[in-house]
């Protein structure tokens, strides 16, 4: 009975491993564990999805069986997956990515929608939406946190924000 809710990331790296270096002594020095550590992970996998998933070819080299292919293409893809997970993680730290968005009183809507553009050409994975109003209306999306920006004359007394000139 397959148990696929139990696999490690450790598990498919250690079937990775010893099906590109054919052998459990090599796989144990990539991945920095001992050959018993590497049997037992292979194992442990091949009892989860009850199948084997090596064999030993001609020469002695551990060999995927139909199975292990199929779980090394699933691995490959994981791996891919984490890989765009992390560089999406990055990005959203650095800030060259995500959703903004930002409001203009009305007396702004004639050059907001450039500076908009500007953003959207220097940082094309970040969203910017605009949202033009009264100056009672940018008041209360800030307020209700609708807005991550505000262009206005003035600060509002209400709710506290952190003001900065632009022009």
């Amino acid at each position: 009975m397959t148990r696929i809710d139990a696999v490690t990331l450790r598990q498919l790296r250690t079937l990775r491993a010893v099906v590109e270096t054919g052998s459990l002594t090599a796989a144990a020095g990539d991945l920095g564990l001992s050959p018993p550590a590497v049997h037992g992970q292979l194992r442990a996998l091949e009892d989860m999805m009850a199948a084997p998933l090596v064999i030993r070819g001609e020469h002695g080299a551990f060999l995927p069986t139909d199975e292990g292919r199929a779980v090394l293409e699933a691995e490959a893809q994981i791996a891919v997956a984490l890989d765009a997970c992390a560089r999406r993680v990055a990005a959203l730290q650095s800030g060259h990515v995500g959703a903004v968005s930002l409001g203009v009183v009305s007396t702004g809507k004639y050059f907001a929608p450039r500076l908009v553009a500007e953003v959207r050409r220097a940082l094309p994975e970040v969203e910017v939406t605009l949202r033009i109003g009264n100056r009672d209306a940018v008041i209360a999306w800030l307020t209700s946190r609708a807005l991550d920006l505000a262009i206005m004359g003035r600060p509002p007394r209400a709710p506290a924000v952190t003001a900065e000139p632009i022009g």
